[in-house]
């Protein structure tokens, strides 16, 4: 189940809002809570985390994008999804990783599909891979794996939780793992590309600031397949 917050100054859109996301076909809200400032946002967030977080940017306590920065401080995994009628603040949200921008008047259509993209993602930060190390089956989040490797005939996973080798046949891998955001850049390495930061000549870096390579021959393609990855996500 899916709980939401709404945060505007505006009580007439705070309730336009909230009776808008309750007529939304999207049966796995369990909970709706609205608020007219940052503060009480962030105090209630901090003793119950919510999953989807309607922001509006325009506020005269804090405005939407510094209230997205404040919550991203201890929370990586909510989406943030910003309401707003000025749309040239959509370059700074992706300092908070702003999921989508919704421009007022908010149409309902545009908010389910948005709510439903949302929803399908938190239901992909769930899921998990499973492992087999001597004989013990692990379970690893995907959202902890950073990039996986093939070293002296054993994959290795080296995640934000520690690094796991496996005897799994690497290929096998990449097949399970290529519909959930994950690519061969290398021979002998696939990344997730939820956690690349950036591309740096022949290298791909990590947002825990690791490098790894990528194949020459490869290149253009890992761009491409990089590229489309991230419009699927916007």
């Amino acid at each position: 189940m899916v709980r939401i917050a709404i945060c505007d100054d505006s009580a007439k859109d705070v309730s336009s809002l909230k009776l808008l996301c309750e007529s939304c076909s999207t049966a796995e809200i369990l909970e709706i809570s609205t608020f007219e400032s940052p503060s009480e946002l962030l105090s209630a967030h901090a003793a119950k985390k919510y999953d989807i977080l309607l922001l509006d940017i325009e506020m005269p306590e804090m405005n939407g994008i510094d209230l997205g920065k404040e919550l991203r401080k201890t929370d990586a995994k909510s989406i943030i999804i910003f309401i707003t009628a000025y749309p040239q603040y959509a370059i700074d949200g992706y300092e908070c990783a702003a999921f989508r921008y919704i421009l007022k008047p908010c149409d309902k259509d545009k908010l389910n599909s948005a709510l439903n993209m949302a929803i399908e993602k938190l239901g992909a930060l769930s899921r998990s891979h499973t492992i087999r190390i001597h004989n013990k089956t692990l379970s690893l989040p995907l959202e902890s794996i950073d990039y996986i490797e093939f070293c002296k005939r054993h994959t290795v996973y080296h995640t934000s939780d520690g690094i796991y080798t496996t005897t799994e046949r690497f290929a096998d891998v990449c097949e399970a793992l290529g519909k959930y955001g994950f690519y061969q850049v290398h021979q002998g390495y696939i990344v997730n590309f939820a956690k690349v930061k950036d591309f740096d000549n022949y290298s791909v870096i990590l947002k825990a600031n690791e490098k790894v390579p990528i194949s020459i021959r490869k290149k253009k393609e890992v761009l491409l397949a990089y590229a489309r990855y991230v419009e699927s996500s916007l």
